[in-house]
Formats: structure tokens, C-alpha cells, sequence
């Protein structure tokens, strides 16, 4: 009994050694929370242990549109916190993690930013919307400049003028 223990321990130590988590810099999610699946890449952390992991809540989001920056460090400490079995792989990761949320509106269209905080007017820009399993790609002038989670007007190539939200990738 102590000896399977043990090789469990042995286990997550050594999968622990070979690095933590990476975290995306930016992500867009669709609701009120974020989770910690949202915004990690867990494939360091052991696969009994992930899909948990995946789904433990770091936040609620703002009603509002604006991107919310997050610590990664304090992330790591929140994850700790919430399941202690993943402290090996949550350090003191540095650096942020921008999460913008992103109305539950399966039909959003979605700009993809030519610079990093944004959209200026007259840029070149892709526009997609996703519906189900079809994603409609579409190329756009920008008429307004716009920041990350705010709303803009586009003028598409056959000259209609439609809403997306800024900016994704």
C-alpha cells in the first residue's frame, strides 16, 4: 500500500520537473468565468489531473466588455489554493494574461487586430464568424478605430457596413 503510494508521489514529482504550465498571453472567452483551461496550456499536468484542473473557476468577468489583465502569479496562487494537488506545476509564473469576454453571441463577427492594442481606422482587416460548425471569413476596411473589446463599424468589399467586436486572431 505505501509502496503505490509512493510511486504516485515519485509520479507527479517528476512530471513536475520537467516544467510548469504555459500560459496564452491573450484570450478571448465566451461568458461570465474564466477558467483555468481558458488560459493555460495544461498539458504538463498529469492526465488525472487535468480535467479537473481544466475547469476550475480563476474569475467573474465584468459585464462589460473591457479585457480584464490577470497576474499570472496570482493565478498560480489561486490555482494552489483551489487544488493543492497542482502546486507543482503552479509556481510564480511572471507576466500577465489579458482576458477579453466575449458576449454569448454565436453570430459576433470578430476583427483580428493588425496591431496589438487594436484596430486604426482605414486598417485592412479579417473579419470571422462563427456559426455552429461553418466560420465565415471575410476581408473589411476598419471605419473607426477601435481597442481590444470594443465594438467597431466595418465596410466589407461589397461596401456593407456591419458590427464586429475587436479583435481577435
Amino acid at each position: 500500500m505505501i509502496s503505490g503510494s509512493l510511486s504516485s508521489i515519485i509520479l507527479i514529482v517528476s512530471s513536475a520537473a520537467t516544467g510548469g504550465v504555459l500560459y496564452a498571453p491573450e484570450v478571448l472567452v465566451r461568458g461570465d468565468i474564466v477558467y483555468l483551461g481558458d488560459v493555460a496550456d495544461l498539458g504538463a499536468v498529469p492526465a488525472e489531473l487535468r480535467d479537473k484542473a481544466g475547469r476550475l473557476a480563476l474569475s467573474r468577468l465584468p459585464e462589460n466588455l473591457e479585457p480584464v489583465v490577470f497576474r499570472k502569479a496570482e493565478i498560480d496562487a489561486r490555482v494552489r489554493s483551489l487544488m493543492p494537488a497542482l502546486a507543482p506545476w503552479f509556481g510564480e509564473a511572471d507576466g500577465t494574461v489579458s482576458v477579453i469576454r466575449r458576449k454569448d453571441d454565436p453570430m459576433r463577427a470578430i476583427a483580428a487586430a493588425t496591431q496589438q492594442d487594436g484596430i486604426a481606422k482605414g486598417d485592412r482587416v479579417s473579419i470571422t464568424i462563427v456559426a455552429g460548425v461553418y466560420t465565415i471569413e471575410r476581408q473589411a476596411t476598419a471605419m473607426s478605430a477601435a481597442k481590444i473589446g470594443e465594438k467597431l463599424f466595418v465596410k466589407t468589399e461589397d461596401r456593407k457596413a456591419i458590427s464586429v467586436l475587436c479583435c481577435g486572431k
